[in-house]
């Protein structure tokens, strides 16, 4: 076993002894997932909406994570989580001394020093960038607006300089859900990205066999039909049946049961 193996056990035994990641952190988490995630925030969110709380959720995407991660603010944020200083000394000679140049077409640039990413493909990427993101919500803002929505006060929120926008719906781990708190419009993504896969198979597949058919709706439909479903299952009948109308078109597809409806 190398050392770039053993040391990051050593490191990921410390966070995990400290509990220095939050436990609302689900992402690169042993036995937590997307579904986890997804269920467990909008237990919460429902359970407040039911008790007549107001309740704002608001959504960060990164763009290019990892590269954008600060040697100095990292070094320091594992500092500040209480690692030991030879676990953090090892990181920062593991980070140190990258450099990196452009070359294109046959011209070279110059050689510079890298300041910022963590090298992709070790194990110990993941809890690293979860410590970096730790804090991420303890520069958010509340500040009240005038307008009124449903008789209550709406708030605008900052995040350090930046004004965040409001939105009626948003995608959340893949699933959309909007301000109601339902997935309603989660199931006509679906379907609509469902019934365009089956379109181009229908066209592109001469057979109609089900050793065939099944295979490729297996990979290609199911997958759109059932990741995190069950958080977003449906709870309008509507819902149900839009979903129901997909599978029954893909049954009619299947030689010898064309008459099923």
């Amino acid at each position: 076993m190398s050392l770039e193996q053993i040391i990051p056990e050593v490191i990921i035994k410390q966070v995990e002894e400290k509990k220095v990641v939050r436990s609302s952190q689900h992402g690169f988490t042993k036995r937590k997932s997307s579904l986890t995630n997804l269920t467990d925030f909008y237990n919460g969110m429902t359970g407040w909406v039911d008790e007549g709380r107001a309740v704002d959720i608001f959504y960060v995407d990164f763009s290019k994570a990892y590269d954008t991660v600060s040697h100095n603010i990292l070094l320091g944020k594992l500092r500040k989580c209480g690692l030991d200083e030879w676990s953090v000394r090892w990181t920062e000679n593991w980070l140190n001394d990258r450099a990196q140049r452009v070359v294109m077409s046959g011209a070279e640039s110059s050689w510079s020093p890298v300041t910022s990413g963590v090298p992709q493909g070790s194990v110990l990427v993941p809890v690293l960038f979860n410590i970096f993101i730790n804090d991420l919500d303890e520069e958010l803002e509340c500040v009240p607006s005038a307008s009124l929505l449903r008789n209550k006060p709406m708030h605008q929120y900052r995040l350090v300089a930046n004004l965040l926008e409001s939105s009626s719906v948003e995608r959340d781990l893949g699933v959309l859900a909007d301000d109601q708190l339902t997935t309603s419009r989660q199931h006509a993504l679906v379907a609509k990205k469902a019934n365009g896969i089956l379109g181009c198979i229908k066209k592109s597949v001469a057979s109609r066999s089900r050793e065939v058919l099944l295979p490729l709706y297996t990979a290609l439909v199911r997958p759109h039909l059932e990741y995190s479903v069950q958080f977003w299952s449906p709870h309008f009948k509507k819902d149900e049946e839009l979903l129901e109308r997909v599978r029954r078109r893909a049954t009619r597809m299947v030689r010898g049961l064309e008459h099923l409806s």
